[in-house]
């Protein structure tokens, strides 16, 4: 690895650093710390008052990666010293430790060689910075709750989350330390919980943190209320009674400790009073009722949260509330419920919380009541369905205006209150306000987009100004493209991506898209034709959403004439489904698919003038270079051209497969990415769907769900369609997206196994198609002939192919089995020596599930894992990523002192996919996940889908990755 010198000296001013050369090794440390709100604008930290000296030196090093050895001497004088750092040195000291691991490995076996006792563990080492690492994001994230910062505090708890989870998995912390992270781990997933909806998946493991670290005695009245919080949740994500219940029953045995744990109590018992009917419900109301009236001194969030709560109890004792018990989730499941089925009470519900809350401000002196109003106003000022909303703005702007009175120099409230004021009713009036707001930010921040794109959405409201706009969304795009101030996520398409602005909430989400003017065109065509579609429809707006077409600009980075423009799109926020899990994917296929009916229905009709084939066959075309056997894909293709299906209709394509749908937080469903010209046959669109990102199973089951979701798609089609020749169609283009996915570039060994059982899959379940998915698995499984499989049960085929994999991998310990000098063996003899037939071990050997073997004529040997000395000739692979390692704690010190070596193998096997990685890392021990950057691999060949080969990784060219679902709980 490369260590690039500082280049400029870090100059301090008044207790500031700067930090801007963190850009040249590691660009994204610095967006997280801006993320996180640890950076300043000119690219400066504070730098405490009383940092000791000691510190000062390797702490600059550090910043610049003069010289890695500097991250474990930094470290050690923050202990030393008793420091308190803050948290960005923390962050850069675990950043430094996880990207030159080796480094500081040999830094810490030299300082041992000095020292007589307290000798440093390189896994202890990693694990306690990692530790107090997240304890410093994680109290940050306390301290801006408790200022009313929610928006910054989600992204810093969701940070601390992660690094407690991969502190607590490494298990190398401390009785003491393990105790203080799990049960900060579940504090900090309950504390998100409260504002946004986390994974039940995470909830999980929140309250399996909780019960190790009450067992280990951390079950003090706060311990208690989180673990009540993640309950809740989880009763919120499941529906499930149960725990209610078990609130309940914690609460009836535990009445001492009702004060202490007031608002979590009314939470339940007001969900549970829902839930419930008469006379249970007037009971459990009249319980409810006392807790709040009893005397209370609570910290400001919790008096918010029960001002929320005391106006439903309300309108629960008046028989009025129109909620279901999951609404009162305060704010994400009431603002959920609200947009996705408003009316004139739930209106009105919410326009009376602003009001208790701006009085609740005043008195408590708190930010956190105003907010709560904002987080309940922000996703409600346009909601679909429902006209009675301007009040609703009015609100969100008087409330984004103090807000941003009380925190007058934090620049994303100044935004909040401008945005506000651009959906308020008053924004004609107050035009120079909002020109004056706009211009200050704009000038105070030069290199922060999002005041250049609220100051063109300001001029297109204004016929007058519209075309002035145009300037700044040039100058949107510019900032957006070349800036390091921004979060950025990638997309689909190639250089397809979409920003938010630091901490996300306060902006827009916005794609800027290079492209070609003809297709930008052709997406803001379609974007309108279904936004038209969907708005005449009452029911449709309360179900569906669209992004909204912002601007065609010139592309600022030209030189490619392919990409001429760069559309400046507004998506709506939220987490695509390739985010989610299987089951909440799942959970939206359904109205996904009713969107895409609607989408394809109000295409013209009179655009048709293809047959639907020659997009695929152009398709087919490009996939076919990445076989050997080129004669055999173009037999293949022809064989799909013979049965291409052409008596069913042709739809407008859509490109519909996970990453182009997400879900909004009010559980509205919204289609991106619309530019695709082709027409393409019925069956198209839905085989992306559901198998471009493994969303059903390959299996009897799954090809159930699919069958289930084709006749949901005929329905809300409303066309003519004969049900037999549909599934025949769909399964068609299947097979289509089983080419597509064993030829994509660097495919991993599940996304390999999943395209041969899907035509497995197939096979089994169509006569018309069993000779079309027979060729492409043949085709996809690199052999050249057809065989008749012998049946087997899993458990059978799973142990002789171990047994196969053995023998040819490291020899027969017994009798002697010829084997060539490339590692081939005769199928004869090796078949006769397991004492099975030959068409067992074609079987077993070409079955999908497998990418260990390779099978030609009377041939067998295995792909990779061999310890015998074979001549294999495999030429070098070109690989445009990074690739994977996984492997256990226990073995990284071995692995950090001499590289990544073949030990027992006769190669170091590499993994393109760090899921593969990580499952491979589980079977030896805790698991921790290693990459190598492409730039750093001389030589590696590829053995199998997803496998690469090497002979060696020096230990300077590894890093540890971080790894994490809490990541995702913000929809990054």
């Amino acid at each position: 690895m490369t260590y690039r010198p500082l280049g400029h000296k870090n100059v301090r001013r008044n207790n500031y650093i700067d930090i801007s050369a963190l850009e040249i090794w590691n660009q994204s440390l610095l967006e997280k710390l801006v993320d996180l709100g640890q950076v300043r604008d000119n690219r400066t930290v504070a730098l405490p008052v009383q940092t000791p000296e000691s510190i000062h030196s390797p702490l600059f090093n550090c910043i610049g990666a003069t010289n890695p050895l500097d991250f474990v001497d930094l470290w050690l004088a923050i202990l030393d010293e008793h420091f308190d750092a803050p948290v960005w040195m923390l962050m850069l000291v675990v950043e430094g430790l996880r990207s030159f691991p080796s480094v500081a490995y040999r830094r810490m076996q030299e300082i041992n060689q000095a020292r007589s006792t307290k000798k440093l563990n390189f896994n202890k080492t990693l694990a306690e910075a990692i530790h107090r690492e997240a304890d410093a994001l994680y109290n940050d994230g306390r301290r801006q709750l408790a200022l009313g910062e929610i928006d910054g505090a989600l992204f810093s708890l969701s940070s601390a989350a992660a690094e407690f989870k991969f502190a607590i998995e490494s298990g190398a912390l401390s009785i003491n330390s393990t105790r203080i992270a799990t049960g900060k781990y579940a504090a900090a997933v309950a504390q998100i919980g409260r504002w946004l909806p986390v994974p039940g998946k995470t909830l999980r493991k929140a309250l399996e943190c909780w019960e190790q670290s009450s067992e280990s005695g951390n079950d003090g009245f706060e311990a208690k209320e989180y673990r009540l919080e993640l309950l809740l949740q989880m009763y919120d994500e499941t529906n499930d009674i149960d725990y209610l219940d078990i609130c309940n029953r914690y609460k009836r045995d535990n009445p001492q400790e009702e004060s202490e744990l007031k608002v979590v109590y009314i939470e339940t018992t007001l969900r549970k009073a829902v839930a419930s009917s008469y006379p249970m419900r007037e009971h459990l109301l009249k319980l409810a009722r006392h807790m709040l009236e009893k005397p209370r001194q609570i910290e400001p969030n919790s008096e918010t949260r029960l001002t929320c709560l005391e106006i439903l109890l309300r309108d629960l004792e008046d028989n009025i509330l129109d909620l279901p018990p999951t609404a009162l989730a305060i704010p994400h499941g009431l603002v959920r419920e609200i947009v996705l089925r408003p009316n004139e009470y739930r209106i009105d519900l919410i326009r009376r919380m602003a009001v208790a809350l701006e009085l609740l401000s005043d008195r408590l002196r708190s930010n956190s009541p105003l907010n709560m109003s904002i987080n309940l106003l922000r996703n409600l000022v346009d909601t679909p369905g429902y006209n009675g909303t301007n009040n609703l703005r009015d609100a969100y702007f008087h409330a984004a205006v103090r807000l941003n009175e009380n925190i007058p120099n934090n620049r994303h409230y100044k935004m909040e209150a401008a945005v506000a004021l651009l959906n308020s009713t008053q924004v004609i009036s107050r035009q120079n306000d909002l020109r004056a707001r706009l211009k200050e930010l704009r000038q105070a921040n030069p290199q922060w987009v999002l005041p250049e794109i609220v100051t063109a959405k300001f001029l297109e409201n204004n016929p007058d100004t519209i075309e002035s706009a145009s300037s700044h969304w040039q100058r949107a795009a510019e900032l957006a493209l070349n800036s390091s101030h921004l979060r950025r996520t990638r997309l689909g398409g190639k250089n397809v991506f979409e920003i938010a602005d630091a901490r996300g909430f306060v902006s827009d989400l916005l794609v800027f898209k290079p492209t070609t003017r003809e297709s930008a065109q052709e997406e803001r065509t379609n974007l309108s034709r279904l936004s038209g579609q969907i708005s005449s429809n009452s029911d449709l707006r309360s179900r569906f959403t669209t992004p909204r077409s912002l601007a065609i600009i010139s592309n600022p980075n030209q030189g490619d004439s392919h990409q001429d423009v760069i559309h400046v799109i507004q998506r709506q926020r939220g987490r695509t489904f390739v985010q989610m899990d299987i089951l909440e994917a799942k959970s939206h296929l359904f109205e996904a698919i009713a969107l895409l009916a609607e989408y394809q229905k109000c295409s013209f009709i009179d655009e048709i003038s293809q047959t639907g084939w020659q997009p695929i066959k152009n398709s087919l075309k490009t996939w076919e270079s990445s076989f050997t056997n080129r004669s055999q894909a173009e037999e293949l293709r022809t064989l799909f051209a013979s049965c291409h299906p052409t008596d069913v209709p042709l739809l407008k394509k859509r490109d519909s497969h996970a990453e182009n749908w997400l879900a909004t937080p009010d559980a509205r469903v919204a289609a991106i990415d619309l530019e695709s010209k082709d027409f393409v046959r019925f069956g198209c669109d839905l085989a992306q769907l559901t198998e471009d990102h493994q969303i059903f199973e390959p299996s009897d089951s799954g090809f159930q769900e699919r069958i289930e979701l084709l006749d949901h798609y005929l329905d809300c089609l409303e066309m003519d369609i004969d049900r037999k020749r549909a599934v025949e169609a769909y399964l068609w283009f299947v097979l289509i997206r089983a080419i597509f996915i064993a030829t994509k570039g660097n495919i991993g060994r599940s996304e390999s196994l999943y395209a041969r059982q899907l035509c497995e899959m197939v096979s089994r379940q169509t006569q018309e198609h069993h000779e079309l998915a027979d060729a492409t698995l043949a085709l996809i499984s690199n052999r050249s002939y057809s065989i008749e499989f012998t049946p087997l049960n899993s458990r059978r085929r799973i142990t002789l192919s171990k047994a196969i994999a053995k023998l040819l991998r490291h020899g027969s310990s017994g009798a002697s089995i010829p084997m060539t000098d490339d590692g081939y063996v005769e199928k004869v003899v090796l078949a006769d020596y397991l004492n099975i037939d030959v068409l067992t071990l074609e079987t077993v050997a070409l079955h999908p599930a497998e990418s260990r073997f390779e099978v030609s004529e009377g041939l067998i040997r295995a792909r990779y894992g061999h310890s015998l000395e074979l001549n294999i000739e495999r030429s070098p692979s070109k690989i445009s990523q990074s690739l994977f390692h996984g492997t256990s704690w226990q073995s990284l010190p071995a692995i950090l002192a001499r590289g990544l070596q073949p030990m027992t193998r006769s190669h170091v096997h590499l993994s393109s996919n760090p899921q593969d990685a990580i499952e491979t890392g589980s079977r030896h021990g805790r698991p921790v996940l290693l990459s190598v950057s492409v730039e750093a691999i001389d030589e590696v060949v590829q053995a199998a889908d997803g496998i690469w080969l090497s002979n060696g990784i020096s230990p300077e060219r590894i890093q540890i990755e971080q790894y994490a679902d809490e990541l995702n709980i913000l929809g990054k």
